[in-house]
C-alpha cells in the first residue's frame, strides 16, 4: 500500500496557525502520486496545554484536502495497546515504571507516557496513531511536524522500536521558512 503523509495538526481548542499551513506545504512538496495524507487534529488538549510556538501564533484559514482527517482523542485505545505492549517488555528491555512522587509512568527514566491523572501524554497518542496507520494497511508513513516538536517525535520512534509494529515512520521537521529536513536519528 501506499505511504501516508501526517502534516498541518493543530490544536482544536485554539484553531490551525501558520504552522499548519507550512507544515502542509511541506508535505505537498515531498508528496508522490500515490501517497495518501492525513491531518492529525489535537482535540485532546485544552488551551492551556499549548506549546509557547503555537500560543503565539494566529488563527489561520487552513482548510486542505485531505485523505485521512484523525482527532487525537480517538487514538485513546490504540494507545492503551501501546501501553500494554510496553509493559509486557522485560526489565531488562526497559519496561515503564511507575513514579509514586507525581503519580506519572514513565520509559527510560525521562519518556512521560501518562500524566499523573492517568491521560496519556501526546507522545503515547502519537504512537497509537501509528498503530491505527497500521491498521488502515500502511507500513510506511512520514510525519512532517515543525521543528519544536524534535524531541517529542524522536521519543515517539524510541517508544516504536521497543514495541516493534510493522510500521516504518520518517519524521521530517520544518521551520516557519519552509525549510525541512529529516530528523536524524
Amino acid at each position: 500500500m501506499a505511504r501516508v503523509i501526517e502534516a498541518g495538526h493543530y490544536y482544536q481548542a485554539k484553531g490551525p496557525t501558520i504552522w499548519s499551513v507550512v507544515g502542509w506545504r511541506v508535505m505537498e512538496e515531498m508528496r508522490q502520486f500515490s501517497d495518501q495524507t492525513m491531518l492529525f487534529i489535537d482535540d485532546f488538549h485544552g488551551v492551556d496545554d499549548l506549546l509557547d510556538e503555537e500560543r503565539r501564533c494566529s488563527v489561520v484559514e487552513f482548510d486542505p484536502e485531505v485523505d485521512h482527517c484523525v482527532f487525537e482523542a480517538s487514538m485513546v485505545a490504540e494507545a492503551v495497546v501501546i501501553f500494554q505492549m510496553l509493559m509486557g517488555l522485560s526489565k531488562k528491555q526497559g519496561r515503564p515504571r511507575f513514579k509514586r512522587r507525581d503519580s506519572t509512568w514513565n520509559l527510560n527514566g525521562s519518556i512521560r507516557l501518562k500524566h499523573g491523572d492517568g491521560r496519556f501524554t501526546c507522545v503515547m497518542l502519537d504512537a497509537g496513531l501509528c498503530l491505527y496507520k497500521g491498521g488502515l494497511g500502511f507500513t510506511e508513513g512520514v510525519n512532517v511536524v515543525p521543528v519544536y516538536c524534535e524531541s517529542e517525535q524522536r521519543n515517539l520512534l524510541r517508544i516504536l522500536r521497543k514495541v516493534n509494529i510493522d510500521f516504518s515512520l520518517r519524521v521530517v521537521l520544518f521551520d516557519l521558512d519552509g525549510e525541512s529536513w529529516d530528523l536524524e536519528t
